[in-house]
């Protein structure tokens, strides 16, 4: 259930989603310090996306996100999950691309993993190379009911191969 969740949150960084049934390979990863102290917008989760989404990345970035729409948003449990989104690459974004997604439980870190992007898109049916150019999504996830109640916080990072930063997306729903 929760790689669910972040799997939505990291994949609509890179404009692509995966199906709720797909096997992630979690890697334990060193703890960095907590994210909302890194952001560089007035509010600390980043540029609104709509209720739940907030764009944390920076002018450099190799993704534009032009929107994201969750319908509904916020994510109800128990309902299907429609995700809509689009954006510019403004480079190419290949094989070795890997997404950082950690997922907190009110304060207390639940998840932390890393997982390969081109593996993953793989299972909607889009490629890597992504871009550059317009990219876009229309995917739908069904969200199990068993979600415990509470405010979840996700924080998503995508990278390129060589360490450049193409994304950067927080979520912030309460269950």
């Amino acid at each position: 259930m929760w790689k669910l969740t972040t799997f939505i949150l990291a994949l609509l960084v890179c404009l692509s989603f995966a199906r709720a049934d797909l096997n992630l390979q979690e890697e334990e990863l060193q703890d960095d310090g907590d994210y909302l102290d890194q952001q560089t917008y007035d509010n600390p989760l980043g540029k609104p996306l709509g209720d739940s989404l907030f764009d944390c990345g920076s002018p450099s970035d190799l993704l534009k996100i032009s929107s994201v729409t969750l319908s509904p948003d916020p994510p109800s449990k128990g309902q299907k999950l429609r995700i809509q989104g689009s954006g510019v690459f403004t480079d190419v974004v290949g094989e070795g691309s890997y997404a950082v997604v950690s997922v907190k439980y009110g304060r207390i870190r639940i998840l932390q993993m890393k997982f390969d992007t081109c593996k993953e898109i793989k299972q909607i049916d889009k490629e890597c190379p992504l871009g550059p150019g317009p990219q876009s999504i229309d995917a739908e996830v069904d969200l199990p009911k068993e979600i415990p109640p509470g405010k979840y916080t996700a924080h998503a990072q995508v990278y390129t191969k060589d360490g450049r930063q193409v994304a950067c997306v927080n979520g912030l729903i309460q269950f």
